[in-house]
């Protein structure tokens, strides 16, 4: 029996598309970090940072933009010996979003902090909990969730948008219902109560969206989900979804902006619209909203 792993994000991004996650290993797949993922992952490791109880200055935070990007400096750097480099933005660009990141994270002091439950955290623990195993396939689900409270049954989820959600893309999220079964089998405890707490850039305030359950059904829907995507993309029996909603214009997730595919998917061309023969952004282009 062979044993698959699979993550809630990529469960998501294959029900845009499967050829997001499923041409990945393929030759030409470039995965770059868009202004809006940069800007998210800064803001979720200094809201990290502040619930362990430090406060990194605006060049710390700046200097983490670049580690997110770049990956391959070793944890244990020497801020003095660290040459920020041109592929992630320019200086005065990085300058700029680290000191926004630091205005929505002290937003969050005032606005967010104090609703969190006084229980104990576990903050970005990394869980896994067997899906199914039969036939040929064990798949296993694993996943970070950002903060959990054990004691209270809750888990919450730090979200950036340009605009503040409508309440209705709550219906469609997939986090809710996987990670509430996923703690609940790894740590073999209740989670009642899932929370987005989501923070708009442009009005510059934070917002909570809150999920109970989930429901068995919902689990199960998720569960035998979660074993289909595994396997078809071990088995890469995937198949391509460029289209948006109603399935008569190309989704956003089908652009040469959004998807690390782009260059060398041929699903691209299933939607006639003429813009299949965009390039693939630069670097620098993707770090642009």
């Amino acid at each position: 029996m062979k044993r698959l792993t699979i993550r809630p994000s990529t469960v998501g991004s294959y029900l845009l598309c499967g050829g997001r996650p499923g041409q990945k290993d393929m030759p030409g797949y470039q995965i770059y970090p868009n202004e809006v993922l940069l800007f998210g992952s800064g803001m979720h490791w200094l809201i990290e940072q502040r619930l362990e109880g430090h406060d990194p200055s605006p060049v710390e935070v700046e200097l983490q933009l670049h580690l997110i990007y770049v990956k391959d400096i070793p944890e244990t750097y020497d801020m003095s010996k660290v040459v920020f480099l041109n592929k992630v933005t320019n200086k005065a660009q990085r300058k700029m979003m680290a000191k926004e990141i630091v205005e929505a994270v002290d937003l969050w002091e005032t606005q967010v902090r104090d609703t969190l439950p006084d229980g104990r955290m576990l903050i970005e623990k990394k869980m896994t909990a067997e899906v199914c195993a039969h036939d040929d396939y064990a798949v296993d689900l694993t996943g970070t969730p950002d903060v959990v409270f054990p004691d209270d049954g809750v888990i919450i989820d730090w979200k950036s948008a340009g605009k503040m959600w409508d309440p209705k893309k709550m219906q469609g999220q997939i986090q809710p219902i996987a990670y509430p079964w996923l703690v609940s089998q790894a740590l073999d405890i209740d989670i009642t109560e899932f929370i987005f707490w989501v923070y708009d850039r442009k009005g510059k305030w934070w917002a909570p969206f809150t999920r109970q359950g989930p429901t068995e059904g919902q689990v199960a829907a998720f569960r035998d989900m979660a074993r289909v995507v595994a396997i078809n993309l071990h088995e890469g029996t995937w198949t391509w979804n460029p289209s948006g909603q109603g399935y008569t214009t190309r989704g956003w997730h089908c652009s040469a902006k959004y998807c690390d595919a782009w260059s060398l998917c041929v699903g691209k061309f299933l939607i006639a619209d003429g813009k299949d023969g965009a390039e693939a952004p630069t670097q620098r282009e993707r770090m642009n909203r």
